[in-house]
């Protein structure tokens, strides 16, 4: 079954939500955080408005150029779905 994209949205959003509170806690500006992982200013900022969430492999970079393992955590928490109709879970793929 397919994800409802408002709940899709609801979660990259609660992830931009945490990413900006752990960038303010450590004072670190977008330009900095998408050098040290090797992407896009513009994708970072996307991850922070809630537009997008990154891969898990990009989350665990960038949790751990900020020293914060609970951004990893909570982004493969966000990635876990259960389906509506038969209760299994799954990955989300996005």
């Amino acid at each position: 079954m397919t994800a409802n994209p408002s709940d899709a949205r609801a979660l990259n959003v609660r992830y931009g939500l945490a990413l900006r509170r752990v960038m303010a806690e450590r004072r670190m500006l977008c330009p900095a955080l998408a050098a040290a992982v090797g992407v896009s200013v513009t994708s970072i900022r996307f991850y922070r408005q809630g537009r997008y969430l990154p891969s898990v492999p990009l989350a665990e970079a960038i949790a751990d150029a900020l020293d914060a393992p609970d951004l990893d955590a909570l982004a493969g928490r966000l990635r876990i779905g259960v389906c509506r109709v038969c209760g299994h879970h799954f990955r989300r793929a996005q």
